[in-house]
């Protein structure tokens, strides 16, 4: 005899999720539009991962770096001068003083 663990999966609700999710909506409108918690939508997303092609949302696109000339590379919102260390990483085109501003902006 075999058992399962947890409840039998509710195939319904993965159809939706992976209706909502070709749609572009984020796991948390969904999760408010079905009336489920976050984790649950994850939850059912990763199990829906290799039926729906692998990613179902656009790679980041990130900003071309400038080079560094004399130790300094220039940001490329503000246009300053600055030391790689005011960069929060190294694929960061962006200081981290613009970066805050952004964040500060929503």
């Amino acid at each position: 005899m075999s058992r399962t663990r947890g409840r039998p999966i509710d195939t319904d609700l993965r159809e939706k999720i992976a209706k909502l999710l070709k749609a572009g909506h984020s796991q948390v409108d969904i999760a408010r539009m079905v009336g489920r918690a976050t984790g649950t939508i994850s939850h059912h997303i990763r199990a829906l991962r290799p039926k729906l092609g692998g990613r179902w949302s656009k790679p980041k696109k990130y900003k071309e770096l400038l080079p560094v000339k004399h130790g300094k590379r220039e940001c490329v919102t503000c246009h300053k001068r600055k030391t790689p260390g005011a960069f929060p990483g190294e694929r960061n085109a962006e200081c981290t003083m613009c970066v805050r501003t952004k964040k500060g902006d929503r």
